[in-house]
Parts: structure tokens; sequence; C-alpha cells
């Protein structure tokens, strides 16, 4: 009598032909993993975690559907953890850019000039004052308000008579603009990562 031997389905064949159990079984069976994972080593909010996996599985997923020369290493599981760790690495890192914008932010429209790093004040210095020729008068107001004063956006809202939907829109805005001209100058290095 032979015995036959069972081979595992190629979890890459399943995901090209359309199988959509295996897709929720690797997103149910794997993400609260993940998340216990990313929350200890990262020390990241739960959420960032789930949308990292949750984006993981897609990329997974898509190349395994729209690239037949894809191929894994190792286990599905270890890519879509590599692919979510990366995912969340920049997650991180863009929330940590924003949070030093916000400083800068402040630091650029202080009255205060900090005494931290010389070299780094010296920057900030420099950036300053290209930085101010960016911003109409509305926008600087809206920076000093918010940054200098620290007022609440409702209060801001009422102050310059706008709506706090187009406050927040226009720091946004100005957060990027700001954020762009920094990266486009080679300083973003230093301010936002350094």
């Amino acid at each position: 009598m032979e015995k036959k031997i069972c081979k595992e389905p190629d979890p890459l064949q399943l995901l090209r032909e359309g199988n959509r159990e295996l897709l929720e079984s690797l997103y149910g069976n794997y993400r609260k993993i993940f998340i216990s994972f990313a929350v200890f080593k990262y020390y990241c909010h739960p959420e960032d975690a789930k949308d990292a996996f949750q984006e993981a599985v897609i990329i997974v997923y898509e190349k395994a559907k729209h690239e037949l020369d894809f191929s894994l290493r190792y286990s599905i599981k270890t890519y879509i953890f590599e692919v979510a760790e990366h995912l969340l690495n920049n997650i991180i890192r863009d929330k940590i850019s924003i949070i030093k914008l916000d400083l800068f932010l402040h630091d650029l429209f202080a009255e205060e000039e900090p005494a931290e790093n010389p070299e780094k004040d010296e920057l900030v210095a420099q950036i300053v004052k290209k930085c101010r020729k960016l911003l109409s008068k509305t926008e600087r107001k809206i920076i000093d308000l918010r940054y200098f004063k620290k007022l609440p956006w409702a209060k801001i809202a009422c102050k310059m008579n706008l709506s706090e939907k187009y406050l927040r829109n226009k720091n946004h805005e100005i957060k990027e603009a700001f954020q762009k001209f920094c990266f486009d100058n080679g300083w973003a290095e230093n301010l936002f990562f350094g």
C-alpha cells in the first residue's frame, strides 16, 4: 500500500487564482500577532500597526496576482511581516518628522532663539529668513497664533473670522510647503531626522 504525500498548496498560486479565503485567513490569523509584535518592538500605536499590516496584506495580494515572476524565499507570513514592518517604519518616520516639523515651526516663530546647538541654530536662523518669505500675512498670523501663542483652532477661527476647517487645511499646506522647501534645499536631514 502506497502512502500519499499531501503537499501544501502554494499560497501565491492560490492568491493568483483569487482565493479570498486564503487572503482573509492570512489577515485574520496574523493581524493580532503583528500588532502585538509591533507595539512591543516599536512602542507604536496599535492603529498604526494595524494599518501597516492591512496594507502589507494588500501589497502581497497585488504582487501575487499581477507579478507572475513574484516568488517567496520564505513563508508568506514572514514576507507579510517584513513588508508590514517596513510600512510601519515609514509611518513612524513620517509621524516623527511631523512632530519635529511642529517643533521647528514653533522655533521658527518664537521670539527667543534656541541655544541648544549653535550649528543647528544657525541653520534654523537661515531657514527662518527664507521660510518667512514664503508666507502671506494671513499665513504668518495663523502660524503665529497657533505655534507662538498656542491658541486652539476655535479661538484662532474667531479672531481671524475664518473656519476651523480652513485654518487646519491652511496649516497643513504650510507644513507641507515648509517640509518640501527644506527637503528641496537639503536641510531636511538635519532638521527632521537629525
